[in-house]
């Protein structure tokens, strides 16, 4: 378990040591991705070990729009309402996990099925930046 209220060098190196040794013998990158966010949401604590310190755990992919399947396209599609150059980076989801029963599944993870635009990603950011900056 890691406390992520005094998560140490040591607990840095512990942790990505057990998260590299996650994908071993598996053929999948979204089976890889579902034991590391599982991982992730098991091992960090929020000071005490029944206290998850995570209420959703999530791994992403950049990938381009053109070699998506299908109906990631048709989500895209819909999603943004413009047709998107082949070479678009989307982010695609492939592991989910959390406290609500329908994030531990991609496919019953409502709005973020899969693809989700990089500037719509950094845009709560962009406006987080902007709004503590004039707090100053």
């Amino acid at each position: 378990m890691y406390d992520i209220n005094n998560f140490t060098m040591r607990d840095m190196t512990d942790c990505g040591n057990a998260l590299r040794t996650l994908g071993s013998g598996i053929k999948s990158m979204e089976e890889t991705s579902n034991k590391i966010v599982r991982y992730l949401y098991d091992h960090l604590i929020d000071k005490t070990p029944d206290k998850r310190a995570c209420a959703l755990v999530r791994f992403f992919k950049t990938h381009p729009y053109g070699e998506l399947s299908p109906d990631l396209q048709e989500f895209a599609r819909g999603l943004f309402k413009v047709v998107m150059p082949e070479q678009t980076k989307c982010l695609v989801l492939l592991g989910t996990i959390g406290e609500n029963q329908e994030w531990n599944s991609r496919d019953t993870s409502q709005g973020l099925t899969g693809v989700k635009s990089p500037l719509d990603c950094i845009t709560p950011f962009i406006n987080l930046y902007i709004l503590c900056s004039h707090l100053y």
